[in-house]
Parts: structure tokens; C-alpha cells; sequence
């Protein structure tokens, strides 16, 4: 989905970064979005920041996505988890 808001660089806010920063790091902006985007990032170190812990937290949530799926919950976990669930219903 591309987002077709068109913004000149001296229009856009950190308010907007934070706004598109999805759309942005999945390159779905629409190419006069994008350049008021990379724009304001070339005069905002803020929001610089603000997409690099971004994308490090998404990188790290992928990474414990991917380490947690190969692991075995300990024996009786999930009959806990059940039982559990038994009592709260």
C-alpha cells in the first residue's frame, strides 16, 4: 500500500517521521513523501535515532521471534498453561 501524501521537506515534522516510519522502512511511501522524509532526516539527528531504534528493536523481536520458535516448552509448561486457563474460565 502506498501512502500518496506528497509533503514538501520544510512541511514535515518529527510528528509525521513517527507518522510514516512504517511505511518508510518498508518502502511504501510515495517518492515525494519519501524525499520530505530522507529531507527532514538530513537536518533531525532526533529522528535519525528515532528510525535506528527502530529498526534495531524490529531486528531484535524478529531475532527472538526466531530463537523462541525452535524451543521446547519444559515438560508439564503447557499442561500448567491448560489447567490454568481451566480455572479462569
Amino acid at each position: 500500500m502506498s501512502h500518496e501524501t506528497n509533503m514538501p521537506a520544510e512541511e514535515l515534522t518529527c510528528r509525521d517521521v513517527a507518522e510514516f516510519l512504517l511505511a518508510y522502512t518498508d518502502g511504501e511511501l510515495a517518492t515525494d513523501t519519501r524525499k520530505a522524509f530522507d529531507a527532514h532526516l538530513s537536518q533531525c539527528s532526533s529522528c535519525v535515532r528515532y528510525v535506528e531504534h527502530y529498526r534495531r528493536t524490529v531486528a531484535m523481536a524478529q531475532a527472538v521471534g526466531r530463537t523462541v520458535a525452535g524451543v521446547d516448552a519444559p515438560p508439564g509448561v503447557l499442561r500448567a498453561i491448560r489447567e490454568a486457563r481451566m480455572k479462569a474460565v
